[in-house]
């Protein structure tokens, strides 16, 4: 992007205003559009400088983001210009500039200390465009062609031609809906192109022509702008039910929070055709608020899926018991019910790591019949579907339950949570594992072997040493036998380590490692000059493993085996050991053995002393194989000695092997030898992707306030992947500036991979005990206004340790609802009594959502001290929700 007023033709132009909109930065292209000199409008109210902008709402966009913190973005379909002025070059359509504005808050120490403007000029992208339109007319004629091919070769050839198609797609809209052949095209050219119809579609909806109101409202649902949510709810009274139909499901689609009642009044009136909709429009907009509304609804046989996929989603532990109860019904869909039970666990597990609690309800409520209808599904629902069953089961006791489990062994989809259920179990299950270890299915025997290594119990040792014999369990049972440690699988275990297969052989040397047997160094000592190759190989791992002194020769001895495998595997122990003979022998084999031994003696060296590294290393960087180079690269950066710097730099210059390069750039960002920057800087941008991310990440390591810069500069890029990786440095970098970058970053990227990175630096830097950890808590709060970020946000956010709770709380005095909401759910999944007080403090928020919101969440966290406070709540709060809440929350009743 060009710098602001970089050069007379530029298109952009940027100036700041503070918290009071006095004007702090006015720069060339500014000055030049608006004919205010940088003299005459430094230090002066925005009002006085250019007082039209204040006429216009200017000012209300500005008081907007300095209020939420929120980036806004203006484009010239809506706003056309907002400061008037000419175009800086002629046109023949347009007498006033066209602009585009991004307005973004600027922040210092986490407070919000200004905002920051940017106008780009689009009077020439916008005549093109209307160029375009001119001759768009004639090519929408083969919209309605009966070839399907022909008129998908249309609509791409109208995609290209960008917004200046919507007239003409609206018309054709409006005059051909009823031939499904333009109808189709015109719904793959929507979306292809991305045009915005939001206004003409708005129009449409309040013709007299319902089939155009019907295919209105479903574009509305598809454009994803809350500009449609009023006109959509007018809709809801429509009297054509198909119009209706779309409108709910438009509603949904938006996230419109604004239809909650009346969807839940479409709901609750149980017209199939439009509650079904509408309970899934509900699950859509994530209000919990209307959850216990939809509860009654689970008794209707034809709502009663619909109802529990969507209590999974806005339900908490009210709703499991109702669940519960409904499992025991005839005609109950006991896969989605079961399903929808797992994820509130699941929920409940991530956000405040209280998953018991859903599964101490779902034990205290279940019944035998709804047991039973559980264990009958097993055997009816297809395997996809039995995640929530196996899930709930695995919450149960007794025999037959235990027994339905370890049958789904065999299920692929859910071996690894049937495996976690009945390791809950513990020794009670043994058994029946045992069992399975001799099962047709090869899936079930491995999985019995994992799950009995889970447990731990010594009764599963015999059966698991004679699983040793079976080619294909021999790994998890090796495993299992690790985890159980016991003695007894010591001799069976012994006999495999020269095994012809290298992943048992692996598996047999933890396990014996993890076992430490008191005969073990001795019985190694003998093994190391087995006939086998594989027997010492394996022998000399142990002995490294436990660095056996008594072993120490014999393993000198094998770094000249003949064996490759065995000499690679000596010169990788010779560091355990500790011994200036050891090192004498590692520079040996670094120097003169075969490239794969040498490549392991160099990455050795990254586990002895400096001053016996530092040396063998450089010179190794000379070695003839390129793997000898790059892993001699990799052990240097680890003892960031200044001294290897040049030989380091030549590598990177000089190299042939592409990989070596690799290392020499982010080796040189450890070392940061001087002129470092000078390096690193011009990578960075390279056309080459593992170049530019090699540098980025380097830069990470500099300390210089000239990487920060580099850094921030590439944060803007145009390729998101550069962006991403910009945004991990620069996190692991941390810093007062890091903190407002990330923050900038997090809320306005477009690519949410990007964004998420910004959160996760963020919450590292929060999570951090320093001068910047508070305002990173802060940005965090922050972040959680934009509403597709907020999730994410409020999650890193309940990780922060427990001293951030108070700057976390900050959030309570936002002046946005929707992040006073966000930080009572923050505060919530931190479970801490800190936490849980700043809660107590939202009962009083003036916002009635953020209040029930406290409410509710005090009731998860079984706060008593707010008693007191949600009983009057209960009593008096003029908000009928709210009232319910503290009720619930208080368990006041009404009649005390």
């Amino acid at each position: 992007m060009t710098e602001p007023g970089a050069a007379a033709d530029s298109t952009f132009g940027m100036f700041t205003v503070d918290t009071r909109l006095v004007v702090r930065t006015w720069d060339p292209w500014i000055a030049a559009i608006t004919g205010v000199s940088p003299e005459k409008a430094l230090n002066r109210p925005l009002a006085a400088v250019v007082p039209a902008l204040e006429a216009r709402g200017f000012f209300d966009v500005l008081r907007g983001v300095l209020d939420r913190g929120t980036v806004e973005v203006l484009a010239p379909a809506l706003h056309q210009h907002w400061i008037d002025c000419p175009p800086r070059k002629p046109s023949a359509r347009f007498d006033r500039m066209q602009q585009r504005v991004l307005v973004g808050p600027m922040r210092e120490d986490g407070r919000i200390t200004g905002v920051a403007v940017t106008v780009e000029d689009v009077t020439a992208r916008m005549e093109a465009e209307r160029r375009l339109a001119e001759s768009v007319e004639t090519m929408s004629g083969a919209l309605g062609d009966q070839r399907w091919t022909a008129r998908q070769q249309q609509v791409r050839a109208l995609a290209q031609q960008g917004h200046a198609i919507v007239d003409t797609l609206v018309t054709t809209l409006r005059a051909q809906h009823h031939n499904f052949n333009v109808l189709s095209s015109l719904l793959d050219l929507i979306a292809l192109a991305d045009l915005d119809v939001v206004d003409p579609m708005i129009t449409c909806l309040g013709t007299d022509d319902a089939d155009l109101r019907m295919q209105a409202a479903l574009i509305l649902g598809e454009r994803h702008d809350q500009r449609a949510v009023p006109a959509l709810m007018r809709a809801l009274d429509d009297p054509d039910v198909n119009v209706r139909f779309h409108a709910i499901e438009a509603l949904g689609r938006l996230h419109a929070v604004q239809a909650v009642e009346p969807l839940v009044k479409i709901a609750e009136e149980r017209d199939f055709f439009l509650a079904f909709p509408a309970v899934q429009a509900l699950a859509l907009v994530g209000d919990t608020g209307v959850a216990a509304r939809l509860v009654p609804l689970l008794g209707d046989e034809l709502l009663s899926a619909a109802v529990a996929e969507a209590l999974g989603v806005l339900g908490d532990d009210v709703v499991a018991e109702p669940l519960v109860k409904s499992l025991g019904e005839p005609h109950a869909p006991i896969d989605v019910i079961a399903e929808t039970l797992a994820a509130l666990h699941e929920r409940y597990e991530r956000r405040y790591g209280a998953g018991d609690q859903i599964a101490t309800v779902v034990r205290r409520a279940m019944t035998a019949r709804a047991t039973q209808n559980l264990l009958d599904a097993v055997q009816r629902v297809s395997s996809d579907r039995l995640r929530g069953i196996a899930c709930v089961l695995g919450w149960l006791d007794g025999q037959s339950v235990q027994r339905a489990l370890t049958r789904l062994l065999g299920q692929p989809t859910i071996r690894a949570q049937v495996v976690e259920a009945l390791v809950r179990y513990g020794s009670g299950v043994v058994d029946l594992l045992v069992e399975q270890l001799i099962a047709e299915d090869l899936d079930t025997r491995q999985a019995a072997a994992v799950a009995l290594g889970r447990i731990g119990d010594r009764r599963a040792t015999g059966a698991l040493v004679a699983a040793l014999q079976d080619t294909d369990l021999a790994v998890p049972a090796a495993g299992a036998l690790a985890r159980i440690g016991d003695a007894a699988a010591f001799e069976a275990l012994i006999a495999l380590i020269g095994h012809d297969d290298s992943a048992i052989r692996q598996a047999v040397i933890a396990a014996l490692n993890s076992i430490g047997h008191a005969d073990m160094p001795q019985r190694v000592l003998g093994l190391l000059d087995d006939p086998n190759a594989l027997v010492r190989e394996s022998a000399t791992k142990i002995a490294g493993y436990f660095g056996y002194q008594q072993c120490l020769r014999r393993v000198i001895e094998r770094c000249s085996d003949p064996s490759e495998a065995v000499r690679r595997a000596a010169v990788e122990q010779l560091p355990m050991f500790d011994d200036r003979d050891a090192i004498g022998r590692l520079v040996e084999a670094l120097a003169v053995d075969t490239p794969p031994v040498r490549a392991a003696a160099a990455t050795a060296f990254a586990h002895v002393e400096a001053r016996d590294a530092i040396g063998p290393l450089t010179e190794a960087l000379s070695d003839r194989d390129p793997w000898v180079r790059y892993f001699a690269l990799r052990s240097l950066g680890s003892f960031q000695h200044p001294s290897a710097a040049p030989a380091v730099r030549d590598c990177l210059e000089r190299d042939p092997a592409g990989q070596v390069r690799l290392a020499a750039i982010d080796v040189l960002g450890r070392l940061q030898p001087p002129g470092v920057l000078s390096i690193l800087e011009p990578l960075v941008g390279s056309d080459d992707a593992d170049t530019a991310r090699a540098a980025i990440r380097a830069l990470r390591h500099v300390q210089d306030a000239g990487a920060e810069r580099a850094l921030d500069a590439v944060s803007r890029a145009d390729e998101a992947w550069r962006r991403l990786e910009t945004v991990v440095a620069i996190g692991e970098r941390g810093g007062s500036h890091a903190v407002s970058t990330l923050e900038w970053v997090a809320a306005a990227d477009e690519a949410r991979d990007v964004a998420e990175a910004a959160i996760a630096g963020l919450a590292t830097l929060a999570s951090r005990d320093d001068e910047h950890g508070a305002a990173a808590a802060r940005a965090l709060v922050a972040v959680t206004a934009e509403p597709s970020r907020r999730e994410p946000s409020v999650a890193a956010l309940a990780r922060l340790p427990v001293r951030r709770a108070s700057d976390v709380a900050g959030g309570l005095a936002h002046a946005s609802p929707s992040v006073r909401r966000a930080t009572v759910d923050a505060l919530s999944r931190m479970r801490h009594t800190d936490a849980t007080r700043w809660i107590e403090t939202a009962l009083e928020d003036a916002s009635p959502a953020v209040r029930s919101a406290a409410a509710a969440e005090l009731r998860r966290l079984g706060s008593k001290h707010a008693t007191r406070k949600l009983v009057m709540l209960a009593r008096t709060d003029p908000d009928v929700e709210v009232r319910q809440a503290a009720m619930m929350a208080s368990g006041w009743r009404g009649t005390e």
